[in-house]
Order: C-alpha cells, then structure tokens, then sequence
C-alpha cells in the first residue's frame, strides 16, 4: 500500500494458410521437426502485470498464458516498465528502490537506492537511457548510465508524483497530486528549468501516463477514462470511457494495443488503441493489480 502522506495529498495472426497451419512470422525460427528430441524454445514474454498487495509481477505469453511469477526482491511493486533491451524495470516500492531484471530472470542484477523515506511509484526511461523514478515523496529521481545514486531530482513544489513518462525528445511528463487536485507536469528535456503544469486536471487522482507515437500523451484517471492529449495539454478527441478503475496503462511498439491494470477487475486488460476494444484479459489470482508494462 501507498505511505500515507501528510496534508492535502490522499492518494492475428489473421487467419491460416492454405494447408490449415497458422502461418510463421518473419524473423521467427523454423518449426522443429516432430520426435526429433530437441526442446521446445520457452515461450516469450508478451505483458507483465504486478500485484501490489501480494508482491508478484506474473509475466505472460502472446496467448495470454501465464508464464512464469517473478518474487525475488519484490516488496509492494508499483509501476513497472520494459526498456529496448527487453530488459524489466520495477519500482519496488516497500523498499524503496529501482530493480532490474534482465529477460527471462526472475533475480533482480541491479539494485538502484531510491532514498530511505522516498516511495518510488513508477519507472520512465528515455532514449538515450536516463532513467527517471516518481516518487510520492521525494519529487522525480533521475539516474544516467545506471550509476547507484541519483545524478539529482525534479520538483514541483509539494507535488507527490504517481507515474512518469518520457517522449522521443526526452521530455519528461508525470502525473501528480498537487494540492488536491490531480494534473500533469512537464519537465522540459528532463530538466527543472521550465517546469510547469498542463491544463489537466481532475478531482481524482490521475494514474497512468504514456507518450504514444502520435507525439501525444495519454493519461489513465480514477474516473474511468483514458484520454489522449497533446504535449501542451488540450484533449485530440481520442477518449476510452471504462466502467473500471485503471491504475497503470502501456502501449505496445505498433501503438495499437494498450494493456491496462484493471483495479475492479484485478487483472491486465488489453484493448485496442484508440477503438478500446477488449482484445484480452490476464488474470494470476492477483490480489491488487498496479503496474502493467508490454514486451513487445
């Protein structure tokens, strides 16, 4: 759960092929031949989806079948994200720092420090690597070349940011709490000069944030609606209304399909982007979903 903070801040393959078989992609490997002994390649991670509460992330396959459960170093996970290296990062909030782990592993191979009263809520990375982490408490960390303390911090004023986005021109847009009302802040070029809020704002808590291909951002609130707006901060006319309270979203690398951490239902939902229809669900017995992120 969330620290409690002092104040005003509360909280298709498209049909078969002639001979009946589905067809291979290109770039995949060639079929192995039946009874020829060679082990099957395990399946590839498709989406990760976090449980807060029980302190799990459950990785799943393109089939929506859930694939391995990863636990080691886990202590309250909140947002989660999957950087070009295919590579997950997780902020860990009980213990207040950043983990990464490699494809595959379910061991952690790099720990960052967040700060001992810091509450680490979601992760962001830009493109030349600079990693920024929200924090409740403590502003937005920021770490270059993966060194083991911050190279400093980003600020707006008393703010208690909730998740954090960079766009393709490493400008950093986040979600936050000021006063009592929910809006979203930039930080031009990641840096503090500049700063100022967007003419976004919600009585709710605003949850997750994703700069998309469009050159857009798009925001997930308490409410029931993920909306899409440009950098400046005016809606495009692209809304998802759901009767469900998304936490955390991700785009995949097409743009077309956006997976979400579904609070009511406690599970992933991916829908397509921006038509919003329900294409999968992915459940894991998952007791508070947050964090959601694509492998793709």
């Amino acid at each position: 759960m969330l620290p409690a903070v002092s104040g005003s801040i509360a909280a298709t393959l498209a049909g078969c092929s002639s001979s009946g078989q589905l067809p291979f992609l290109a770039g995949a490997p060639p079929p192995i031949a039946a009874n020829s002994g060679a082990a099957l390649p395990a399946p590839k991670p498709f989406a990760y989806v976090g449980d807060q509460a029980s302190s799990f992330i459950a990785v799943f396959d393109s089939e929506g079948k859930a694939i391995r459960r990863i636990t080691r170093g886990l202590r309250n996970p909140a947002g989660i994200l999957v950087d070009r290296d295919h590579d997950l990062w997780v902020a860990n909030q009980g213990d207040s720092n950043v983990l990464e782990f490699a494809r595959g592993a379910t061991k952690p191979m790099l720990t960052l420090p967040d700060g001992a009263s810091n509450a680490p809520s979601d992760v962001a990375m830009c493109r030349d690597g600079t990693i920024f982490v929200a924090n409740i408490v403590g502003g937005i960390a920021k770490y270059v070349g993966r060194k083991h303390h911050a190279a400093g911090s980003l600020a707006y004023g008393s703010a208690a940011f909730t998740n954090v986005t960079c766009d393709d021109s490493a400008n950093v847009f986040a979600t936050a709490v000021v006063g009592t009302s929910g809006t979203v802040v930039v930080f031009p070029h990641g840096q503090q000069y500049g700063a100022h809020s967007l003419p976004i704002f919600s009585s709710k808590t605003l949850g997750g944030i994703k700069a998309d291909r469009a050159g857009n951002i798009v925001v997930s609130d308490a409410a029931g609606h993920v909306t899409e707006y440009t950098e400046q901060g005016y809606p495009t006319g692209v809304t998802i209304a759901t009767p469900d309270r998304w936490v955390d979203i991700a785009l995949d690398d097409s743009g077309k399909l956006l997976l979400a951490g579904d609070q009511t239902k406690n599970a992933g939902v991916t829908v397509t982007f921006p038509g919003g229809k329900t294409r999968g669900v992915y459940k894991a017995k998952f007791s508070r979903v947050l964090g959601v992120a694509f492998d793709s």
